[in-house]
C-alpha cells in the first residue's frame, strides 16, 4: 500500500514542471552563471552538467559557465526543498530585469527523476531568456516538464532554435544540428 502511494505521488510530481515571476529585458547574452547555491556535492556536479549540456545543445554558449569571463546576464541557480505551497514544482525562475534566479527541486536528484533535471534547468534558462509556456504536449517549454528521453529530437532542437533567437544568439549550423539528433537518445 505504502508503494502505491508513494506511486501516487511520484505521478502528481511529474505534472508541475514550473511557474515564473517578472520579465527579462533579455539583453546580455549569452548569460553570466553567477552561483549554483546550496546544492551538495554530488547535485552541484549534475548541475554543471546540465549547464554544459545546454551549451553543446545550443553550439554555443548560452550560459557561460562559473569563472568565465564575458557573460552578461547573471544568472544564479539555487537548490531548494520542495515549496509547501506547490509541492508538485520541479522549478521557479524569478526573473527581473538585471537578473534571473532558477530554482531546482530537490526532488529532481532523487533516483526516479534523475532523468528530468536537464529539461527543467533547460527550461527555466529558457524563462530567463523571456520565453513563455506553450500550449503543445511534448515541448521543453510546455508547462508540465518529461524525461529527458520523452522529448523527440525535434521538440529539443526547437527549443533550442527558440532559445537563442530570443536570447538574441546566431543558430547552430547544420553541421552541429546533426551533433545535436545523433546525440539524443532515441524516441518511441
Amino acid at each position: 500500500m505504502r508503494m502505491r502511494l508513494l506511486s501516487a505521488v511520484l505521478v502528481v510530481f511529474l505534472v508541475a514542471a514550473c511557474g515564473k515571476t517578472g520579465h527579462s529585458s533579455r539583453g546580455g547574452w549569452p548569460a553570466a552563471l553567477v552561483a549554483l547555491e546550496n546544492f551538495p556535492s554530488a547535485e552541484h556536479s549534475r548541475v554543471e552538467e546540465a549547464v554544459k549540456q545546454l551549451n553543446e545543445r545550443a553550439l554555443r554558449p548560452i550560459l557561460m559557465e562559473q569563472g568565465t569571463t564575458g557573460g552578461g546576464y547573471p544568472v544564479t541557480i539555487r537548490f531548494r526543498e520542495p515549496w509547501p505551497e506547490a509541492p508538485n514544482r520541479a522549478g521557479y525562475a524569478t526573473i527581473e530585469d538585471d537578473r534571473c534566479t532558477v530554482e531546482i527541486s530537490s526532488v529532481l536528484f532523487e533516483a526516479t527523476f534523475k532523468d528530468y533535471l536537464f529539461p527543467v534547468i533547460w527550461h527555466e534558462v529558457g524563462h530567463c531568456a523571456g520565453l513563455e509556456h506553450i500550449p503543445q504536449e511534448g515541448e521543453v517549454m510546455y508547462k508540465y516538464s518529461g524525461a529527458l528521453g520523452s522529448y523527440t529530437e525535434g521538440a529539443i532542437q526547437r527549443f533550442f532554435g527558440t532559445l537563442l533567437s530570443q536570447a538574441g544568439l546566431p543558430a547552430g549550423s547544420s553541421q552541429g544540428a546533426r551533433r545535436i539528433a545523433d546525440s539524443l537518445p532515441p524516441s518511441d
